[in-house]
């Protein structure tokens, strides 16, 4: 029994660690973004609507693990083994991509992402310690990735 326990700790902590990076990349692309249309909202939601990229197959299927992970009856493995998935798939789509022009990390543009950030980090922890379960923190993680455009705007 306690070789599972164990087994558990360590697969949460590896979505979570996982989980985190891929929000931190998705940010940064998507603040990247922001700052190509010149930080102008309608200019970026503009580019959102005809990229497809809110419409991609990996945000449909996190649409669908997120509630996957809601279900009660899903279990702790299974939720944490598709979240994972859905992380390094993204984690490896966002570290091969190439880009015409990178981001540049001006105050505005790091004052933008502190803030996105911070946000994603309350929400996160919040959704910890008010369900008391650490699956409900990966959903918000999962929930974080989806609207992570809303996030930089």
């Amino acid at each position: 029994m306690e070789c599972i326990d164990t087994f558990i700790i360590i697969m949460l902590a590896v979505c979570v660690t996982a989980g985190a990076v891929n929000l931190l990349m998705e940010l940064k692309r998507d603040l990247m973004m922001m700052q190509q249309n010149s930080y102008r909202n309608e200019r970026y939601m503009r580019w959102l609507r005809t990229s497809g990229d809110t419409t991609s197959w990996l945000r449909l299927a996190a649409l669908i693990v997120f509630f996957l992970m809601l279900f009660p009856n899903a279990g702790l493995t299974l939720s944490c083994a598709c979240a994972l998935l859905l992380f390094i798939f993204n984690i490896l789509k966002l570290s091969t991509a190439t880009y015409k022009k990178p981001l540049v990390w001006t105050p505005r543009a790091r004052r933008i992402y502190g803030v996105a950030v911070g946000i994603a980090l309350i929400c996160c922890v919040g959704a910890w310690f008010l369900s008391g379960h650490p699956v409900f923190m990966l959903a918000f993680m999962v929930a974080l990735y989806l609207l992570s455009h809303v996030l930089v705007c």
